[in-house]
């Protein structure tokens, strides 16, 4: 069985991303466009669960396919990208943020930007946060972290036959995230905004 292109959900992705680009453009009216990144959460989530789970039950889901097929679509766009900003930061930065940058750089590659913010204490809503390069890619490395154990998840739900359990325990990680984000929310904003357990409720409700 086939996935069924929904163009209404590629509507939606590009709803979130014009709705964050708005946001940091200081667009009036705006203010809360950030809220697109949660949409795509949701979307991601929703996405990578229909293809997983479609794979499965047709007994042809690979691990290794799905990782490849991942890298394919991620990596070369992604490595060019930082290889035009290593260049960049080369001839046109002073060392102070030739460093900074290359600390992205390898965070990004690694998809680790978000913890990065964390030690940083990056403030996604500061004026300074607009200047930083790749500070957009944490929500990447959110992403990317989800996808490396979440199939791993459900291919041992499946193997051992606790199928029936899936909808139950993704629920139960969902309200165990958020629960985690109230627990952090008033100690460290900062902390609950770039974690990756207190944001993967929200690729865990697309999955749901």
């Amino acid at each position: 069985m086939k996935l069924i292109y929904r163009p209404e959900i590629d509507g939606l992705r590009g709803l979130s991303i014009l709705l964050v680009i708005l946001f940091h453009a200081k667009v009036p009216y705006f203010s809360s466009g950030f809220l697109g990144v949660d949409i795509f959460f949701v979307i991601s989530g929703y996405l990578i669960t229909s293809i997983i789970l479609n794979e499965i039950k047709l007994k042809r889901f690979s691990l290794i396919n799905f990782y490849e097929r991942r890298a394919r679509r991620i990596l070369p766009a992604l490595y060019f990208l930082l290889f035009l900003l290593c260049i960049y930061s080369f001839f046109y930065q002073a060392p102070y943020f030739s460093k900074d940058l290359s600390q992205s750089i390898f965070s990004t590659a690694v998809f680790i930007q978000n913890f990065l913010n964390i030690i940083e204490a990056a403030d996604y809503f500061s004026l300074d946060y607009d200047y930083k390069s790749l500070g957009h890619a944490w929500s990447l490395s959110i992403e990317e972290q989800f996808y490396f154990f979440f199939p791993l998840f459900l291919i041992l739900l499946f193997k051992y036959n606790f199928k029936k359990y899936l909808t139950n325990s993704i629920l139960i990680f969902l309200i165990i995230s958020i629960f985690i984000y109230f627990l952090f929310r008033d100690y460290n904003q900062n902390l609950t905004f770039y974690l990756t357990f207190t944001r993967i409720w929200e690729i865990l409700f697309g999955a749901l």
